[in-house]
């Protein structure tokens, strides 16, 4: 990972925490809609006077419809085309929350094997977007220090350069 990549992965760690956050609450709610769909086809199937559709045989050699949809159901495949969308669209959400979970541990791995002084210096000016005079005042508030904006932005570059060492 490029120096450059490094840095966009840090400007974008609070954008793609909050992503991963509203995808597991659409992937949840979906689940709900999925499992709403297949509570109502279960109950038109076993509609008033219908046969009990446990213990039915499977494969492919029944010829009832409705023994069909059981079996379907029962195996938890799709019964209709909106149960199929349905079924897309989680598993679409779930690739893209594995991703946006993904930057966000790397970010997080980083930060942590960073010492306190420079873990406030790169999340402060790269992940929150910091003008270098916050950081100068949070350090010196935090650290009794007054640094120099060139002094903390050497830090902040050798703080990244630490974390593309640990990605090699």
């Amino acid at each position: 990972m490029t120096t450059k990549e490094i840095c966009e992965l840090l400007k974008k760690y609070k954008v793609r925490k909050g992503q991963a956050a509203r995808l597991e609450a659409e992937i949840r709610k979906l689940d709900a809609q999925l499992k709403q769909i297949r509570r109502e086809s279960a109950s038109a199937l076993a509609g008033p006077g219908a046969q009990k559709i446990d213990g039915l045989p499977r494969g492919n050699r029944v010829s009832d419809p409705t023994a069909k949809a059981g079996i379907t159901l029962a195996e938890g495949a799709p019964l209709s085309a909106d149960e199929n969308r349905l079924i897309e669209k989680i598993s679409s959400k779930r690739a893209e929350l594995g991703e946006a979970r993904l930057d966000v541990e790397y970010v997080e791995g980083w930060l942590s094997a960073l010492m306190d002084r420079e873990k406030l210096v790169v999340s402060m000016q790269l992940c929150d977007g910091r003008t270098w005079r916050e950081v100068s005042q949070e350090y010196k508030e935090r650290f009794g220090d007054e640094m120099s904006e060139d002094t903390l932005r050497r830090m902040r570059d050798r703080a990244v350069e630490l974390i593309r060492r640990m990605m090699l």
